[in-house]
């Protein structure tokens, strides 16, 4: 399973030094940030969510479904990352 933050930037490309400042000025240090531009995340994510930011992604990596993508923080994803570590590991995962 991942956790991912996501913000965004309004111009330029996204970057992994972004990301970093992200992380430090928000205080996320249990989860990993991506850095991208507007465009994307929002004609991939955020319109989902009614393009409001940030936003959080639990991806289950065996099956690399997105299990949870809200707006707000890390703590709102706690129910189904519980639920997905409830779950029978599938013997075929590492």
């Amino acid at each position: 399973m991942a956790l991912i933050q996501t913000l965004i930037t309004g111009t330029g490309p996204g970057s992994a030094e972004l990301a970093a400042s992200w992380s430090s000025a928000f205080g996320i240090t249990d989860a990993h940030v991506w850095g991208d531009t507007t465009q994307y995340m929002y004609e991939h994510f955020a319109i989902q969510v009614d393009a409001a930011y940030p936003n959080t992604l639990v991806v289950e990596l065996d099956t690399m479904e997105i299990r949870f993508l809200e707006v707000g923080g890390p703590a709102y994803a706690e129910d189904v990352i519980n639920e997905i570590l409830a779950e029978e590991v599938d013997p075929c995962a590492e």
